[in-house]
């Protein structure tokens, strides 16, 4: 069977619904170089939400990297967002949420969001956002959390020793036992959040996204 016999076969049972197409990049540019005039609407919805994806894609490939540490998380994720310029809107129909979930996500001053791995996984890819600007996220929040600047996840919180006097000064007039619960509440979101970015790998590791495993 020749192509265009074989093309009209399948263009025929796509309009009367005998055949369902799962559209992939493929199918879009088949339809882009074809006349779609009598196609279903189902199948013009589709090619129009797909062209839309790929521009919102391609609007982030063509962002400018944040060099900078952004936190907490949902500050990162709003970077990014608006760096690619891409509306809250868009994003959160890409992930089959509404605009005040992706809103929350992004204004929590948490350390790390209340979602699960999963969740934060699927936006991840659609940001294509790498694991270890969340992770520098992640460990600046809980860093600065209470104690003033500390470098990485072996903060220098337990020896005394700070960049600044001011903050030296402040951690010297605190009572030993106040210390101690901060340091007790410190090591308590440190091992929370250890979890949470393992478990956020394991996910991304799964879907074989090992481009964003950097």
């Amino acid at each position: 069977m020749n192509d265009d016999l074989l093309n009209k076969l399948l263009r025929r049972g796509m309009q009367t619904g005998d055949v369902p197409v799962e559209l992939d990049d493929a199918a879009v540019d088949h339809w882009l170089n074809h006349q779609t005039a009598g196609l279903p609407d189902e199948i013009r919805s589709s090619v129009q939400r797909k062209l839309k994806q790929r521009l919102q894609e391609a609007g982030l490939r063509g962002a400018e990297p944040l060099n900078e540490v952004v936190a907490p998380v949902g500050r990162l994720i709003l970077a990014v967002r608006d760096e690619a310029g891409l509306a809250r809107a868009d994003v959160s129909e890409r992930l089959g949420k509404s605009e005040e979930y992706l809103k929350q996500i992004e204004e929590n001053d948490a350390d790390f969001p209340n979602t699960s791995a999963e969740e934060f996984a699927t936006l991840m890819e659609i940001l294509q956002l790498r694991l270890s600007k969340v992770s520098e996220a992640i460990h600046r929040s809980i860093d600065s959390w209470g104690f003033g600047s500390m470098s990485g996840w072996q903060g220098s919180v337990a020896t005394g020793l700070k960049n600044d006097d001011k903050d030296h000064a402040q951690t010297e007039a605190t009572p030993p036992w106040q210390k101690n619960r901060q340091l007790s509440l410190l090591s308590e979101k440190k091992k929370a959040a250890e979890v949470w970015l393992t478990n956020l790998q394991s996910v991304l590791r799964k879907r074989n996204r090992t481009d964003l495993l950097r």
